[in-house]
């Protein structure tokens, strides 16, 4: 009882991602295999030739791991501008924020006019679906009639050939 059940590092770590054991063992190699002198410092950011070297671990290990993320240059160059470039871009700051602000309460409008549009389109489907079904009784309640009259009509045929043949 006062055993403790060890786990081998590489099975505990494979069935959390639910990947082989092999696979695991493959990944724990690779990570241990990172230091190389030809990569540089290891810093925050990833310089390429790790990267690369990432990635080729990547595909030979068969990860699923997104290979394409792009990663941001970290060389910002600041954009120097006049003061007149400055003044003339706050100038037409003003006229497109005015334009967005009217786009804005045209599309509030737009979006309010289409659901009451499709409010009532739903409403004039629901009445002529209504009125199809009121017409389809109409129509079966003619139908009943004109067989109902068409029955009687033979009866009453029927009933006055002996009688056509009695007053002969």
């Amino acid at each position: 009882m006062g055993e403790r059940l060890k786990l081998d590092p590489d099975v505990g770590m494979a069935c959390v991602l639910g990947i082989s054991v092999d696979a695991s063992i493959k990944i724990k190699q690779a990570w241990t295999q990172i230091h190389r002198k030809e990569l540089g410092k290891h810093e925050c950011r990833a310089k390429e030739p790790y990267r690369q070297w990432v990635v080729q671990r990547v595909k030979d290990i068969k990860l699923p791991y997104n290979v394409d993320v792009q990663v941001p240059s970290s060389k910002l160059e600041p954009v120097y501008a006049s003061k007149e470039e400055v003044e003339a871009l706050k100038a037409t700051i003003a006229p497109l924020t005015k334009e967005n602000e009217d786009l804005r309460s045209k599309l509030q409008a737009l979006n309010i006019e289409h659901a009451k549009l499709k409010r009532k389109s739903e409403e004039d489907i629901e009445d002529l679906k209504e009125r199809r079904k009121k017409a389809k009784i109409e129509e079966n309640l003619n139908d009943k009639y004109q067989d109902n009259l068409s029955q009687a009509d033979m009866r009453l045929t029927s009933l006055r050939k002996p009688i056509e043949i009695d007053k002969k």
